[in-house]
């Protein structure tokens, strides 16, 4: 039915300008090179969306650039993959998607998710993701049937910015004798970039994280395109 809201795309360096807007003076042309950044979203009948992709254009990415995507990935996959009781805070699992970018000295300036609504706020409170414990996203607790955004990411200053993004839908896991316990579901389908992925940092679990999401991604969009775009999304989805 339309945007949900200004695309954010942000090249080279640009990308590290967390809402950027190109504007005539300061923008770059995307070339068949390095690092481009497309944080998008729409309003469709049966949802809003909002997907942040990092794509790499061509050449060889920088070890540096690998690394932090890669800080960047692990991070996802380890919130997107946590199982919590009932009653917990955004404040208290914010920190799952930044461990492995604290560990090279890496950070980011936002936080981590934000519930979304359906043709209203895109940002919707209350629940999300939050190092302060003084807003909504930081201390509301998180429940079942609920769309929350994760959005780890990384930026250097005139030089590149990662980040990736999909929705979830929280649902109860399972109850034992200490309570409910809820977890997420990505219900964003889109390939993530093999090429900015240092595969040496990938564990194995992570690694059948990554081949399962892209098994998903494959199985639930093929059969709606066109024979080129069925080939360019089986390359898009290929094993690590």
């Amino acid at each position: 039915m339309g945007e949900s809201f200004a695309a954010i795309v942000g090249y080279k360096g640009n990308g590290a300008i967390i809402h950027y807007t190109a504007s005539e003076k300061g923008a770059a042309m995307v070339k068949n090179k390095d690092i481009l950044l497309v944080d998008s979203g729409a309003q469709y009948k049966d949802g809003t969306t909002d997907i942040t992709r990092t794509v790499w254009l061509g050449g060889t990415p920088s070890d540096e650039i690998k690394k932090a995507y890669t800080a960047v990935l692990k991070g996802y996959i380890a919130l997107e993959q946590l199982q919590f009781p009932k009653g917990t805070v955004g404040m208290q699992i914010d920190a799952f998607a930044r461990l492995y970018l604290w560990k090279l000295g890496l950070d980011y300036p936002h936080g981590t998710g934000h519930g979304i609504g359906s043709f209203g706020m895109v940002h919707e409170p209350g629940q999300g993701f939050t190092t302060n414990p003084t807003t909504s996203t930081g201390s509301t607790e998180h429940a079942p049937n609920q769309l929350t955004t994760i959005e780890p990411g990384c930026y250097k200053k005139d030089a590149f910015g990662i980040r990736i993004e999909n929705v979830v839908l929280s649902s109860l896991k399972e109850t034992t004798a200490f309570g409910e316990f809820i977890g997420f579901t990505p219900i964003t389908l889109f390939p993530i970039d093999r090429q900015l992925i240092k595969d040496s940092l990938l564990t194995t679990s992570e690694k059948k994280w990554f081949n399962e999401y892209h098994k998903m991604v494959f199985e639930e969009l093929s059969p709606k395109l066109d024979n080129d775009e069925k080939e360019w999304l089986r390359k898009m989805c290929q094993k690590l």
